[in-house]
This record gives structure tokens, C-alpha cells and sequence, in this order.
């Protein structure tokens, strides 16, 4: 009944505000609801000569906020919004208080619009003063909080409270004469950008077995950001120990937030997100235009009509608002945009019209440049599908509207999972016909010389690496947690320095670095020998993948990026590749800059001749990118391989072509093939056998392709009536 009768009363007073108007006459039957109003009231007596609105606006102003207010329970959070520098006063009495608020008033006057002054009740507020690095139970006293900082500076002990000490010690504290107090069982630390206090409250875990300091942040980021909350039972052990606390947690995530001025938790987040970028905040978003759905020319009138065209990397980098976007110079159907639009929600992305991959990215399946007499193409390590998706719209782009597309690319991931995703980037990109995905698969236990893909050309390689030119690999945040009861951290890591030796095991740059693999897994390497191990087991990797494209009997062209600034992945692999018995008994060479397509011939950063052993050609004809350069790219490497065949290339390609070099069409408007070339249907139509290394590698197993109707060619069939085994385990 009183739950009830207490709902009653604030639904009354509600409806009471509500209706009151902003102005009115205060007569005596209205006075007692004036009294009892749950909001600041101000009444003035006006004659008929107070006609001046500038005048009884201040008035309202001054007098709706006192110059030093009393800190009550229910008007407390009013002045902690306000997020200005707060001093408050402690006094015993009320007479104590009025006669400070007195002595005060005119230096409070001067400093109305910058700080929030208080007088505060000890009975009412009994812990706020002891929070405040005063001594429990001396008043009068005071402390100024900085609420944007959380700084804290307690008024000195035995100085007095005349209108000129508090001035004189506060002109101290904005210079920064005074060192802001420590509450025990803080941490602090200053980062050398902003100066600004971080503090990590310690967090007793005695009582609390399993919760390491980790474990309850990651558990209060979900109690206090996640939709869903903490991902436990209710009556969790871990879940408990957090939630016990929600009423102070709830009230310092407010005050986090007050302090940031971020009017909800969402704002308090992007604003966060983009403070702790870093570097990546400074990089334009890149958008590729999916030719197989759309073109460049619809989306500029449809997704981004709203957007203005800019002639540079910069003005879309250096505008700190806005929708600007810049066609790329170097790749087609590519546009920069404004880091901070949100593409993941526009129509264009979600039908995968428009796909977001670093400009970088591009390079390897743009210089592979497959054309239609390169024949099949593939992917060697396809997942996520960026470069695959890329390589099919290439491939369609050179194929006629009237015409169905001859090529196939044949996109390997040997990680199931990884080749799901795979597989839904390719129908999202309407690339189904195209590509064939291989699932499970690994690229390196294929026969090069198996029936199916006698026809490849070109390959497109672009292994696991370090990842190191990865933009936003460094910007993490740094945090600050307490040690572990028990923790022998600091004892175990000064005995390691003191076994440490200088050279080989010295620290890797001055800080670690994290080797991140395509499928997930981190390495951290911490020292130059556990660098120098790395490099090296990845680049004997890389070299055999490299090599093994090589051996397939029709290939004319490789390609081979890394997403990796060593020397050791990048040039030395290409090196080793070239002076390979495959490499020169097949007649591999380098694909020189002067033979590469336009836009990256005018790429202008180049591999480095001492990294290619002083060879110059092999130098400039390796691509480049380093992520903090201006350009807006990723770190990146990509070299093209190329072989002239020792037999007469047919440039013509698989049609019969007239002396003008148009494609000779029967009566029924079909190009008509060469009689040496066998067209894709027949190839899919045919019963054959296809040797394929077995799992272990040491068995060979054989998978028969499903014959179709001598009547219907795979192309004319409906995509949902394929068997997926068709492919011998592609799609």
C-alpha cells in the first residue's frame, strides 16, 4: 500500500508540472502548489516599469543557481552533470555554512561560469570527505575535484578560508604547482599525449576465487555495454560477484560518462572507439565497386549522392566531419571515403553491391590482370574472399554481355570454417558461377597436373604472413590492472632479466610484436631470435606454396602479396623463387614494371634494392605500401611472375577470330571454338577421373565427376541443380 501510495504521489506531481503553466500569477489558493513543486521555482515581484527580457533573464539565471549551493542527496548528481571543476566546503553547522557561502560569495562571482561551488553537510554526505583526501571529522575543510580528470586536490590542512587564500591556492592548482592527491590503493599513470590521469581502483579478489582482475573487467564491460548483460546463469558465482555491485558500478559508469559529455552509453562508446583507433582513424574507408552487380557509375547516384568528390587522400582523411569520397587513381571501380560514414547499414553493402577492402588489397588480383586466353584462374588461399570476389568481377568485366564467361577460378581454403565464410562473401557477391570453392582443401597437396586444372594460367597467391603492415595491429589501449593475490609477476620478471642476455635475445623494437596467422592464431614474439625464428618459418612456408604454383603445367602468370613489411617474406621469397629449379627450368621470370597494368606501373613506392640483393630491376618491379606513408593503405608487397612458353602463345584465345580480329559466329549467334580447345561445358560434362592427394598426403584418391546430360551444359542448368561433387569437392 505505501509502494503504491508513493507511485500515486510522483504520477500527481507529474501531472501537476505538466500542466502548470511556464508562467503564471502566484496568488494565495496557488502558493501551497508553488511550495510543494518538484522543480526550481522562481518568484519575483515585478511593477509595470520590468519590460527588459535581457534583464529578467539574468535574473532568472543568477538566482535559479545560487553563486555556492548547499550539496543535498537530491540535487548532488544537478552539479556533478554540469562536469565543471568542483569545490566543496565542509562545515559542521549551518551557521558555519552561511557564513563560509558569505565570505566566499564574491570570489565564486568571479568564477560563476567555470566552477561549481558547494558547501556540504558532513551528517549528510559522511564518507564524501575521506573520498576526497580530507581527515575524517576536522571542518571546516574543502578539496577541489576535477571532475573532466578525476583529479582530486584537498584543500591544505590549518590554511585559512579568507576570500584570498582559496584563490591563491587555486591559481596553484591550475598551473599545476600542486600534485592531485592518490587515494590508497590507486594506480596511477600519465600518458605522454594528454597528460591525463588514468586510475584503476584495486579490486580485492581474496574472497572471490577464479576472478583474476582480467576476468572482472571483461565481466563488468559486459554487465555495464552488453545488450544481453553478463553471458552467465543468474545465480553464477562470477555473475554474482558483479552484479552484488550494479548500484555503484551503474553510478561511476555515470559519472565516466558525465565526464566524457557523452549524453548516452552509445555516444560514450563511438567516442571511446575513436579515441583508442589511433592510427586507423587517421585512414579513409575503401570501397570496392562489385562489378558483377553494379557499376561505379550507379552507385555515385544512388549510394553516394549525398557524398562530395574530393581530388585527394588527404581531404578525405584530414575532414574531421562530412560525407567526401575520392575516386582512386591507381584502381578502377575503387573509391575512398570518409572513415567515420557507417557502410555495414546502407542497402549497397548488405546486397553486396559495394565491398569494403584496403585499397592495398586490390593490388595482387588487379596486376594478375587474367585475362580471357589466360584460361582458369585460382586462388590459393581464398578465405575471406576479398581477392577472389575481385578476380571474378575482373574476369566478367572481360567477357561479352551476350557471351557466358569461359574462365573458372578455383578458390582453395583448407580451414572449414574459414571456407564457409568463404563461400557466403562468393554468393553475396553473385560470383557462384565463377568461382568454385574447394572445401577443405589444401592448395599444397593438389596434383598440378590433374585434368581439372589443365587449363589454369594464372594464380593468385597470397599466403599467411606476420601481418605487421596490418593498420590498427598497435593501437590498443593500455591497462592497468592489479596484480593477482599471490602474483609473482615482478619477482619472476627480474629474475628473467637478470638470466637475460644482450644480442640475439635482446627485445624485439620496443615492443613486442604479435604474428597473427589466417587462422587466428597469435604469436608473440618478444625478442630478435624468436623475430628472426618466425620470419623464417613463415617465409619457408610462403617459398613452397610459391613454388608449388609454378609447377602447374599451363601457368603463364603468379602473382605474390603479403600483408607484411619484412624483407624476409617479401623480396627474399621472390628471390629464392626465381633462382628455384622450378623457377628456371620453367622459364619464370619477374614481371618487370614496364609490363605491368597502368595503374600499378604508376604505383610509385617500389621494393627496396637492398632487400632484392642489389638487383634494381627485381626492385622496382616489386609493389609496395607502407601504412604511414600519407597514401592511406595498408602495409603491403605484391610481385607478379610471368613464363614465355616455348611454344606460340594463342593470343586469339579459344574462338575462331576474322582478320579483323572479331570472334566468327555460327548461324545461331554462338562464338565458335577452335577445334583444339575444349569449351567449359565439356569439360564439366565429361566422365573423368581426377588424382587428388588424400588428407595424409601419402595416398592418392579418386573422386568420378558426374556426367550431365549430353543435352544441357552446366552453364544452362540452374545453379541449385549442381551437385556440389561435381567439382571433385568444389561447390
Amino acid at each position: 500500500m505505501t509502494c503504491l501510495w508513493s507511485h500515486s504521489f510522483l504520477i500527481l506531481a507529474w501531472i501537476n508540472q505538466v500542466q502548470r503553466p511556464v508562467v503564471s500569477d502566484v496568488v494565495a489558493e496557488s502558493l501551497g502548489d508553488f511550495k510543494k513543486a518538484d522543480e526550481t521555482v522562481t518568484i519575483a515581484y515585478l511593477d509595470g516599469g520590468d519590460e527588459n527580457v535581457e534583464s529578467l533573464e539574468k535574473f532568472v539565471k543568477e538566482n535559479s543557481r545560487p553563486l555556492i549551493g548547499e550539496l543535498l542527496p537530491h540535487n548532488h548528481q544537478r552539479f556533478l552533470d554540469r562536469g565543471w571543476p568542483m569545490v566543496c566546503v565542509f562545515a559542521a553547522t549551518e551557521s558555519e555554512r552561511s557564513g563560509i557561502r558569505t565570505t566566499l560569495k564574491e570570489t565564486a562571482r568571479n568564477y560563476y561560469e567555470t566552477l561549481t561551488m558547494v558547501t556540504v553537510d558532513p551528517l549528510e554526505f559522511p564518507d564524501l570527505s575521506t573520498k576526497l583526501g580530507l581527515e575524517p571529522g576536522v571542518f571546516p575543510s574543502g578539496a577541489v575535484h576535477q571532475l573532466s580528470t578525476d583529479r582530486i586536490y584537498p584543500y591544505p590542512k590549518g590554511r585559512g578560508l579568507t576570500p584570498h587564500e582559496p584563490l591563491s591556492w587555486g591559481l596553484d592548482v591550475w598551473q599545476e604547482r600542486v600534485k592531485p592527491w592518490t587515494p590508497p590503493g590507486v594506480t596511477t599513470s600519465y600518458d605522454s599525449l594528454g597528460g591525463r590521469l588514468k586510475a584503476t581502483r584495486s579490486v580485492s579478489i581474496k574472497r572471490i576465487p577464479g576472478l583474476s582482475p582480467l576476468l572482472a573487467l571483461l565481466l563488468v564491460h559486459d554487465f555495464l555495454l552488453s545488450k544481453r548483460g553478463i553471458a552467465l546463469p543468474a545465480t553464477h558465482g562470477l555473475r554474482t560477484s558483479i552484479e552484488r555491485h550494479k548500484a555503484r558500478l551503474n553510478a561511476e559508469f555515470t559519472r565516466a560518462r558525465v565526464r566524457r559529455k557523452a549524453g548516452s552509453a552509445e555516444a560514450l562508446r563511438q567516442q571511446v572507439t575513436t579515441e583508442y583507433l589511433g592510427e586507423a582513424a587517421r585512414y579513409p574507408r575503401w570501397v570496392r565497386i562489385n562489378t558483377l552487380k553494379t557499376t561505379l557509375e550507379d552507385q555515385l547516384t544512388s549510394t553516394f549522392k549525398d557524398f562530395t568528390r574530393v581530388y585527394s587522400i588527404g581531404e578525405v582523411t584530414d575532414a574531421s566531419s562530412g560525407k567526401l569520397f575520392h575516386v582512386d587513381e591507381h584502381i578502377p571501380n575503387l573509391l575512398a571515403v570518409s572513415p567515420s560514414f557507417e557502410f555495414t547499414k546502407t542497402e549497397a553493402y548488405r546486397s553486396g553491391a559495394i565491398i569494403l577492402q584496403d585499397k592495398a588489397s586490390c593490388f595482387p588480383a588487379y596486376l594478375l590482370d587474367p585475362l580471357p586466353e589466360d584460361g582458369d584462374v585460382i586462388d590459393s588461399c581464398a578465405a575471406p574472399g576479398n581477392k577472389t570476389t575481385h578476380l571474378a568481377a575482373l574476369v566478367h568485366s572481360r567477357t561479352a554481355e551476350s557471351e557466358q564467361c569461359a574462365q573458372r577460378i578455383y578458390a582453395f581454403e583448407k580451414d572449414k570454417n574459414r571456407a564457409l565464410t568463404l563461400e557466403k562473401m562468393v554468393k553475396l557477391a553473385g560470383a557462384k558461377d565463377i568461382i568454385r570453392i574447394s572445401f577443405a582443401q589444401d592448395f599444397l597437396k593438389v596434383n598440378p597436373n590433374a585434368d581439372l586444372f589443365k587449363y589454369v594460367g594464372a594464380l593468385l597467391l597470397d599466403p599467411s604472413c606476420s601481418g605487421s603492415g596490418i593498420v590498427g595491429r598497435d593501437a590498443m589501449p593500455t591497462i592497468h590492472l592489479p596484480e593477482s593475490p599471490g602474483s609473482n609477476t615482478k619477482k619472476s620478471q627480474s629474475q628473467n632479466s637478470r638470466k637475460r642476455k644482450r644480442g640475439d635475445d635482446a627485445p624485439a623494437e620496443s615492443a613486442q610484436e604479435v604474428f597473427v596467422d589466417d587462422d587466428g592464431t597469435e604469436t608473440v614474439v618478444a625478442t630478435e631470435k624468436e623475430l628472426k625464428a618466425r620470419l623464417e618459418a613463415l617465409s619457408s612456408f610462403q617459398l613452397t606454396l610459391l613454388l608449388h604454383a609454378l609447377e602447374f603445367p599451363a601457368a603463364r602468370k603468379v602473382t605474390y602479396s603479403t600483408c607484411s613489411v619484412h624483407a624476409e617474406e617479401n623480396e627474399q621469397v621472390v628471390l629464392r623463387a626465381l633462382q628455384s629449379d622450378v623457377g628456371q627450368r620453367r622459364g619464370w621470370r619477374i614481371l618487370k614494371r614496364d609490363e605491368q597494368v597502368r595503374g600499378l606501373r604508376e604505383w610509385p613506392v617500389r621494393g627496396t634494392v637492398d632487400a632484392s640483393n642489389g638487383d634494381s630491376e627485381i626492385a622496382d618491379a616489386c609493389i609496395r605500401s607502407y601504412k604511414d606513408d600519407g597514401r592511406g593503405v595498408m602495409g603491403f608487397f605484391v610481385a607478379g611472375f610471368i613464363r614465355d612458353a616455348s611454344e606460340a602463345v594463342d593470343v586469339d584465345g579459344p574462338y575462331l577470330r576474322d582478320e579483323n580480329g572479331r570472334i566468327i559466329r555460327d548461324a545461331s549467334g554462338m562464338p565458335t571454338l577452335k577445334a583444339t580447345h575444349v569449351s567449359d561445358a565439356s569439360r564439366a560434362s565429361a566422365t573423368s577421373s581426377v588424382p587428388l592427394e588424400g588428407p595424409d598426403g601419402d595416398e592418392e584418391m579418386t573422386q568420378d565427376l558426374e556426367s550431365e546430360d549430353v543435352t544441357t551444359s552446366i552453364d544452362e542448368s540452374s545453379p541449385d541443380d549442381k551437385d556440389e561433387d561435381e567439382w571433385n569437392g568444389f561447390d
